[in-house]
């Protein structure tokens, strides 16, 4: 543990800005939490390569359930206006669109004086609704409610096994980090967390 916590510092201070700002956030989320371990991984799939910082804690009393087919429905229309968002900032047919368009489409959204009407809030809403229905298309996930004693949100949860994924909160934290170049990353990790045997337990934390 002492040699991980002095690599963990030493990122905070000579990391990239996507590293320390990944450890950031992960220590503002283990906060008030029993951490058991934590660690850097890398992660590989046909699609590249992906670093994540992982954190296993004592799991807290929580409950999940599904979202139903009414409340799935806003999500289903906001991720159908991608398509407006991303011809706006790619300038090109995006009929169909890759994890790279998403990328680049937010990385120009981040850099542009002119958001085009596209507001923080409203860019949350529509690009993790997106980003959230491709990974449960291709990933084989569904859209739960999370609540613990302390916060309540929507994520994605593995349909046959328990790995998850927090598709508007990751957008939001990148908003407030002017950071972008994450959603083929992030897809990485659950694709990686996906085909193995043993997955991440509801006890571990993980940010890329």
């Amino acid at each position: 543990m002492p040699i991980l916590v002095n690599l963990l510092d030493a990122l905070r201070k000579f990391g990239r800005p996507t590293q320390k700002s990944a450890i950031r956030r992960q220590d503002a989320q283990l906060e008030d939490m029993e951490v058991l371990d934590r660690g850097r991984v890398q992660l590989r799939t046909e699609l590249g390569v992906a670093e994540s910082f992982v954190a296993r804690v004592c799991p807290a009393k929580e409950i999940v359930v599904p979202l139903s087919e009414e409340e799935v429905g806003p999500i289903r229309r906001n991720s159908a206006r991608a398509s407006d968002f991303l011809a706006s900032y790619l300038e090109r047919d995006v009929s169909s669109w890759s994890l790279d368009d998403l990328d680049l489409a937010f990385a120009a959204w981040i850099n542009a004086e002119d958001k085009r009407g596209f507001e923080p809030d409203r860019v949350v809403q529509i690009l993790g609704a997106a980003f959230g229905e491709r990974c449960a298309q291709e990933l084989k996930m569904r859209w739960v409610w999370i609540e613990d004693s302390d916060w309540k949100c929507i994520a994605l949860q593995g349909v046959a096994n328990d790995f998850r994924g927090f598709p508007f909160h990751s957008v939001e934290k990148r908003v407030a980090d002017l950071e972008h170049g994450f959603f083929k990353s992030i897809f990485i990790s659950l694709q990686s967390a996906a085909r193995q045997s043993e997955v991440a337990s509801p006890g571990d934390v993980s940010h890329v």
